[in-house]
């Protein structure tokens, strides 16, 4: 991909000496300078992650002591529970209904 970068006069003029000592073109110090500060830029986005991640590991203070996907199996299992519970109830609804009776109403 082409590009147009303004680049200061003395920029300019110390890539030109850093190409000749390299027998480098400018355009090919140019791609060397962007590929190293996006590595640069990688490496601290990555360590800035490592930092946070498996902060949590060992820590049996949290979530009742269980790890994180057997933390999520136990809070998933509670919204099956509550579905059971409204299924129950529903039940229970209709049959007082096919009996007159006022169904069960949450208030």
């Amino acid at each position: 991909m082409r590009t147009i970068v303004d680049l200061p006069e003395d920029q300019v003029q110390a890539l030109d000496l850093i190409g000749e000592k390299q027998s480098l073109s400018r355009a090919e110090l140019v791609r060397r300078a962007v590929a190293s500060y996006l590595g640069d830029h990688q490496k601290n986005a990555k360590s800035k992650l490592d930092q946070y991640f498996g902060m949590l590991k060992g820590r049996t203070d949290l979530f009742d002591g269980l790890d994180g996907v057997a933390w999520q199996k136990k809070m998933r299992a509670e919204w099956d529970d509550r579905e059971a519970d409204m299924d129950r109830r529903i039940a229970e609804s209709r049959n007082l209904n096919d009996r007159g009776q006022e169904p069960y109403k949450d208030k």
